[in-house]
């Protein structure tokens, strides 16, 4: 096997080059084609096997340490608030190529890979806990890689694999879309905000079965709905709004893994006009 390769098949990374990946990426091109569900979050991570799989055919990786590494990334789905700066993801990349030019799986080489690792992933903003964990996995992986052929392959693709999926997974859930308030609700002009209802209820889409919160400004929850089959919410507000202005969105959730609040939006609570007492014509005073 060719030392230098450590691409993984398209048929896993969906085309990706790893090292393209990390170097030379604008932010948009970077944030393309990533799992943005729970359930594609967990598809990517059960993928796991078959990607190291890919770097060499019939390879021995301990099903424990993949296990463990799998558990890892799971812990870190949609919790890494930052992306990772373009520096620590350029010297990631020297250091893959570097290792790659060598001979033999050093020492040296595997706490280089490790140094630049953690670096990328320090710069997207992963605790010091799953960070511990995935370091300890890794040193595990790369003992068995040293006892494989073109052990420098293998590492430097392994760490290239568990980089690329922590990052793809670690990224926040999609944020929701700007509510609407509902047309039955909508009792002002339509569009404007404004409704007579003190309940009234915001609608959306989003992605299934997720539990969708009305949220205020300071993250308060004012209601609770769970979206449908088709992605389709409708969410009341839980307790009656006084008249006045309100700026809320809607924030959607799968277990404890929370989104990005929504664009905000203003409601305007408007008690309906009291009906005046029809009155005839003044009469004129007289002279």
């Amino acid at each position: 096997m060719d030392r230098r390769r450590f691409t993984p098949s398209s048929e896993d990374l969906e085309g990706r080059q790893l090292l393209s990946l990390f170097g030379g990426k604008s932010q948009a091109q970077l944030q393309a084609n990533q799992p943005v569900t729970v359930v594609q979050k967990a598809i990517r991570i059960e993928r796991l096997p078959n990607l190291f799989q890919t770097v060499q055919n019939g390879r021995f990786v301990p099903k424990e340490t993949v296990s463990r590494l799998q558990s890892d990334l799971q812990d870190i789905v949609g919790r890494l608030p930052k992306v990772p700066s373009q520096s620590t993801r350029v010297n990631f990349e020297l250091t893959l190529r570097k290792v790659l030019s060598n001979a033999s799986l050093s020492r040296e080489s595997v706490q280089s890979l490790n140094h630049t690792f953690t670096q990328v992933m320090t710069s997207a903003g992963i605790s010091e806990p799953a960070l511990a964990n995935l370091q300890t996995n890794m040193n595990d992986l790369m003992h068995a890689d040293a006892q494989g052929v073109n052990p420098t392959s293998l590492a430097a693709n392994d760490y290239a694999i568990v980089l690329e999926t922590a990052l793809a997974v670690g990224r926040p859930l999609r944020q929701p879309g700007a509510p609407r308030l509902q047309a039955t609700d909508d009792s002002g002009v339509k569009g404007d905000g404004e409704t007579s209802a003190v309940q009234p209820h915001l609608v959306g889409m989003y992605e299934a079965s997720a539990t969708i919160d009305i949220v205020d400004k300071n993250r308060q929850v004012l209601g609770t709905a769970t979206s449908s089959a088709n992605g389709m919410y409708v969410v009341r507000f839980a307790k009656p709004l006084a008249p006045g202005s309100y700026t809320v969105g809607v924030r959607a959730t799968f277990g404890d893994i929370q989104s990005p609040v929504s664009p905000m939006i203003t409601l305007k609570i408007v008690p309906k006009a009291t009906l005046a007492v029809p009155q005839g014509p003044r009469s004129l005073a007289r002279r």
